[in-house]
Order: C-alpha cells, then sequence, then structure tokens
C-alpha cells in the first residue's frame, strides 16, 4: 500500500504527490454516513486536515462536510464566496443538540492570502484545523500559515452534536462543494497545531504531503475516525471507503472521478 509506514518510521514527505490520488466533487456528488454517522458520541475536542483544490462556483458558500440532524447543521466546514466581508474565509461552526450555538471559528479575510484565485498555491492548497471546547482553544493553518482570527471566534464549553447523519461534499442547504480533495483526515481529539511538529505530521515543512499510514495512524499512533483517500489507480468511489474507525460512507449522490495525485 502506498500509505503504509513501518513500524518506528516517522512519517516521510510524498514527493511531488506521490501517487496519491484525489477524488473530484462536481457540485452534484455526496458521500453520506446515516446517523449517528462516524463520530461515537457528542463531544468538545476536534482535529482535522486534508488537502483540497478549488474549482468553479467561486461566487457561492460551499460546504465541506457537516455533522446534520433533521436539516439542522451541527458541526460543519464552509468556505464563504469571494467578495464581502467573508471574502474566501473558511468557517467552522458548531452547535449542541438543541441547535443552540456553541462554537464559531473563522479565518482570516481572504484566508489571509492563502485561497484567493491570484495566490493559490498551484490550485493545491492544505487545512488543518483543531478546537477544544473545554480549554477556548482553536487552530487553523492553511498551508502551513496561521489564518486563524482570533477576533471573532465563539467557545462555548458544551458538548457539539457530532453524531448526526454526517455529509461530505453536499449538505441539505445546497451548499456544495466543487474541486477535489485529497486525504482526508478527522478525529474527536484534539491535536495542538500551534506546534511545527504536529504540523508537519500532515504537511512537510517542504509543503509536501505527509504519508499517515494505510489507516491514518502515524500522526497521532492511533487510526481516526475518518481516513478517506485514494491510492493510484483507485476509482473515485473509493473515496468513501473509510480507513479510520467510524465506518464507510456511501455514495449516495453521483459518481466520483479519482482527479490524479497532487502534482
Amino acid at each position: 500500500m502506498l500509505h503504509s509506514v513501518p513500524a518506528g518510521v516517522v512519517s516521510a514527505a510524498y514527493s511531488s504527490g506521490g501517487g496519491i490520488g484525489a477524488a473530484t466533487f462536481d457540485g452534484a456528488d455526496e458521500l453520506k454516513r446515516d446517523a449517528p454517522g462516524v463520530f461515537p458520541s457528542d463531544g468538545k475536542e476536534w482535529a482535522f486536515s486534508f488537502w483540497f483544490n478549488l474549482s468553479d462556483e467561486d461566487d457561492a458558500v460551499q460546504v465541506f462536510f457537516s455533522c446534520n440532524v433533521s436539516g439542522s447543521n451541527r458541526f460543519l466546514l464552509q468556505r464563504s464566496p469571494s467578495g464581502g466581508a467573508q471574502d474566501n474565509n473558511l468557517a467552522v461552526v458548531g452547535r449542541n443538540t438543541s441547535g443552540g450555538l456553541n462554537l464559531y471559528m473563522e479565518s482570516l479575510l481572504n484566508s489571509n492570502s492563502q485561497f484567493d484565485s491570484t495566490s493559490r498555491r498551484t490550485g493545491w492548497n492544505h487545512f488543518l484545523c483543531s478546537g477544544n471546547m473545554a480549554t477556548s482553544t482553536g487552530h487553523m493553518y492553511a498551508n502551513g500559515i496561521n489564518i486563524f482570527d482570533t477576533t471573532s471566534d465563539y467557545f462555548v464549553n458544551s458538548n457539539i452534536d457530532f453524531t448526526g447523519d454526517f455529509h461530505f461534499g453536499n449538505v441539505n442547504s445546497g451548499a456544495h462543494f466543487h474541486g477535489e480533495i485529497a486525504e482526508f483526515w478527522l478525529d474527536d481529539s484534539f491535536i495542538d497545531f500551534s506546534s511545527s511538529t504536529n504540523r508537519e505530521k500532515f504537511r512537510s515543512s517542504g509543503g509536501e504531503a505527509v504519508d499517515v499510514g494505510s489507516d491514518g495512524s502515524t500522526p497521532t499512533g492511533s487510526a481516526p475516525l475518518v481516513y478517506l483517500h485514494l491510492d493510484s489507480g483507485e476509482t473515485g468511489d473509493n473515496f468513501a471507503s473509510n480507513a479510520g474507525t467510524g465506518g464507510d460512507l456511501s455514495v449516495v449522490a453521483g459518481a466520483l472521478v479519482n482527479a490524479g495525485g497532487l502534482d
């Protein structure tokens, strides 16, 4: 397997993408796992990492993933359209079991010039985010750069309602993702991404993807809830096969395409 790392070896950077596949989402594609989704319980901690390449629909809100209860998004990551007060921002929003807002994290305007159409690094970008509700701590990094706007964050020390239907690429709100995604890693534990050592478990100091192990366990020593990836030659729909512990997703709309590597 391309994603396996010998025991005792620190994760190594893939060279020029290293044959890593990426799934294309065209706005009609959707992955889903019915409630309780991929999380075993509600909670106060999370961390995720992935690579993405935006394509079209730059003028629309795009949701990467969501935990959804009866049409209400309880935990989601979204990107705002170009222009306006939230120009190209990424935001993480959380709600409790009653639907009350208890989390809001937002990137700096234009995501610190990381995601606008004139400065995207060859199209592919890496995003890291983590949070701990109990300590009101959050981190957001894009391409190794801190993009967290600490002037607009909101944390309430209570559980996020993680256990709804888990949607990926498309949600009930109609805010569809348009682009390519690779190496999606998500867990219900906090990682201190202010540490460069921890960040470089997912993205090397040279800006390359890092081998996280066949089950995604290399960064932390145990498999995460979600690790979605494609190896070279796999079909796009294999991206729904979760190598983590949270169970496989189903392709409920569209058909994914393997977009090729991160080159």
